[in-house]
Parts: structure tokens; sequence; C-alpha cells
């Protein structure tokens, strides 16, 4: 089964000042009500930093970090915890779709009789080739 994922550091970078502006108002309304002051030291910050960098991995894991495994019988894509699974025989069409921004989807139309349903499996945002990946995936259908 292959296997394919890609780090997005802006989601990345989301998650990092998230997390760091949490920890940082939490650290000041702590402090004023504790010491009657904002307290901050480069120990503080860095403290912040540390902490900040640790939830934010997580966070990006658990809620951005997109993976698709597939094989000639089917596919698993993950998109942090959701959890999307299909077998080829399932779908009768492939298409590429084009999001915006150079930003570009396959999706797979199912076999219902008006072939409006169809899933869309992102294949930028994971790090393949659109074409090459269509052309894989109808090789499979």
């Amino acid at each position: 089964m292959k296997r394919v994922s890609k780090l997005h550091f802006g989601d990345i970078g989301k998650s990092f000042s998230l997390a760091f502006i949490a920890i940082t108002a939490i650290w000041g309304v702590v402090s004023y009500y504790s010491l009657g002051r904002i307290y901050l030291s480069r120990q503080i910050l860095l403290g912040n930093l540390a902490v900040s960098g640790a939830l934010s991995a997580l966070y990006y894991r658990f809620r951005y970090h997109r993976v698709l495994e597939y094989d000639d019988r089917g596919f698993v894509f993950y998109a942090g915890r959701s959890i999307v699974r299909g077998r080829w025989n399932d779908f009768s069409l492939v298409s590429q779709y084009h999001k915006g921004y150079g930003v570009f989807a396959i999706r797979l139309y199912s076999k219902s009789p008006d072939g409006t349903d169809f899933i869309e499996l992102p294949a930028t945002d994971i790090g393949l080739d659109p074409s090459d990946f269509r052309s894989e995936l109808m090789g499979y259908m």
C-alpha cells in the first residue's frame, strides 16, 4: 500500500500562532492575578515557545495533517481525525478539478444513476502530480 503525505507550513504556522497566543494570554492572566502585575522574562518567553511548539504539533496532527494510503483495491484518506475509505470499483469516473490558486484535486464519481455523488482527493495538498495521479487511478478503475 502506498502512503503519501506532505507537511503544510501554513497550517503549522496557524497552529503555532494559535497556541502561542493562547499560552501567552493564559500566562498573563495567571501572573496578573497571582502577582498583581503581568510578569515577563526571557525564561517565560522561551517556556511559552516550547509549550506552544508541542501543543501546535499535536493540534496540527489531529486537525490538519492529510495522508492518503492507496493500492490497487482501494484507498483510505485521513484529514486530521476524519477518515474517508473507498474501493475503486465503487466509482465510475475520474476527473481532475482545479480549485484555484494552483490547487488541484481528483474527483471520484460514484456509480449512482445521477452521477452527482463524488469524493475529492486533494492531489496538490499531499504532494502528488495531479495528472499522473489521475492517470494512475484510471488504471485501477
